[in-house]
């Protein structure tokens, strides 16, 4: 439609200019029917032989372009199902993800406490271990005390006795030679 329309502007344009030409040389002032039905054969033979030569190609570019289109809009439609099933896939694994984390907890809960437990009978037996040694430490430096104690009241017993048997022994010595001295001065 729109192209009729046009046609019939550019007709109606190029008869006006035409007949203001022949006004201006003296021609009659009339529209020359002879001329304007060339120039609408001629249009019209130019538009036949338009459409009989662009027809194939044009339709064939048509064409072309439908199936580039159609194959656009098949190929965004398998990526259209393609995002989709990844969306579903993302919405499964994130549904997922909170049991994943759950168990990961749990899991991190269990090794956690069996660590603890393990640490803690660990420390229990190094605990002992350190007051069976604390003790038998305990027990040689008590002995040995009570070696170095014995030695030491052995020795002062010795000493104390030779001190007593000095003493006595001098004061005895002491008696008997008087004794004697008194024997014999007698």
């Amino acid at each position: 439609m729109k192209l009729f329309i046009y046609s019939l502007v550019a007709i109606f344009s190029t008869v006006g200019l035409y007949a203001s030409e022949h006004a201006e040389h003296g021609a009659h002032h009339g529209i020359d029917w002879n001329i304007l039905g060339g120039s609408i054969f001629n249009f019209f033979l130019l538009i036949g032989l338009l459409i009989y030569f662009t027809k194939k190609p044009i339709k064939e570019a048509l064409k072309k372009r439908k199936e580039e289109m159609e194959a656009q809009i098949n190929k965004y439609k398998n990526e259209k199902e393609e995002a989709q099933a990844k969306l579903k896939e993302y919405e499964t694994r994130l549904s997922g993800l909170d049991l994943e984390i759950a168990e990961i907890k749990m899991n991190y809960e269990k090794t956690s406490k069996l660590r603890e437990e393990a640490l803690i009978k660990k420390n229990e037996a190094d605990i002992k271990k350190l007051e069976t040694n604390y003790e038998r430490e305990l027990e040689t430096r008590m002995q040995l005390l009570h070696n170095e104690l014995k030695s030491e009241l052995m020795e002062n017993a010795i000493n104390l006795s030779k001190e007593l048997i000095t003493e006595n022994f001098v004061k005895d010595s002491k008696a008997e030679i008087e004794f004697i001295k008194k024997f014999k001065i007698s």
